[in-house]
């Protein structure tokens, strides 16, 4: 009888091990959760923050377009071919993987994963195109306004690209800037968020 009450009791204690354990981990994963609800919140609002502003500017282009120059006109029509693309391309994949961080189907861990991935990879498409964006534009303009001015020469387009360059490297830390405020550290903190799994 003692026996069988000792071995009722070890299994009693298993048991209790085991429902411990699990409510430990279930309390990492809800401790987890809620600290990464706030960077990916506020990455959430930067990435409706660029859309808004992009649809701004074409909602004002799309007003005022009567009252620019047609060389301006043809630019910024330009711009916004190239921009709306590019940003759907990263923004929206972006909003939607912050969307489903949380999602039952898969764990936290490898959701968190999967959105650091695609944000680093889209805050570095953004770094490029916001450094060079200056210089295309001014180049792309000089373009644009050559049939104006006439055929440039080789000196004028010599200083187009050192202005240009110039440009790049003015905008390279502005870019460095705006990405870090906007985004970065926010992604830092679900990389923090990601260590304390391991």
């Amino acid at each position: 009888m003692e026996f069988n009450d000792l071995k009722n009791t070890w299994k009693d204690l298993q048991n209790l091990q085991a429902d411990q354990h699990q409510l430990d981990e279930q309390q990492i994963r809800r401790l987890l959760e809620e600290r990464s609800q706030h960077p990916i919140a506020q990455i959430k609002r930067s990435i409706l923050f660029e859309l808004g502003f992009l649809l701004l500017f074409t909602i004002a282009f799309a007003v005022g377009y009567r009252w620019l120059p047609p060389e301006m006109v043809r630019l910024l029509l330009i711009s916004l071919v190239i921009a709306w693309p590019l940003s759907i391309a990263m923004l929206i994949p972006s909003y939607l993987q912050t969307r489903n961080v949380y999602n039952a189907d898969e764990s936290l861990k490898e959701n968190l994963q999967k959105l650091v991935r695609r944000l680093d990879n889209s805050t570095k498409v953004n770094r490029f195109f916001a450094t060079i964006a200056p210089a295309i534009g001014f180049l792309g303009g000089h373009w644009l306004l050559q049939e104006n001015w006439g055929s440039p020469t080789a000196m004028q387009w010599g200083i187009d690209v050192v202005i240009a360059i110039i440009l790049c490297l003015i905008f390279a830390p502005l870019a460095n800037w705006y990405l870090k405020r906007w985004y970065g550290d926010h992604i830092q903190e679900l990389k923090d968020c990601l260590k304390e799994f391991d």
